[in-house]
């Protein structure tokens, strides 16, 4: 549970999305294609090198 807490604090800063916005997304059987999760507001580096040049 404490992980989980930590994943959810942690995608709320990269974010800027509510705490409990983040939990309840996270709570949905939704995957996210490397654009869903850009447009969703996470960045990840490898994703941009990946799939973005």
């Amino acid at each position: 549970m404490k992980h989980r807490e930590t994943l959810i604090r942690v995608y709320g800063e990269r974010t800027s999305k509510l705490l409990w916005v983040v939990h309840e997304d996270m709570e949905r059987d939704i995957f996210m294609s490397a654009i869903e999760a850009r447009d969703y507001g996470i960045e990840l580096p490898l994703l941009d090198v990946i799939f973005f040049g």
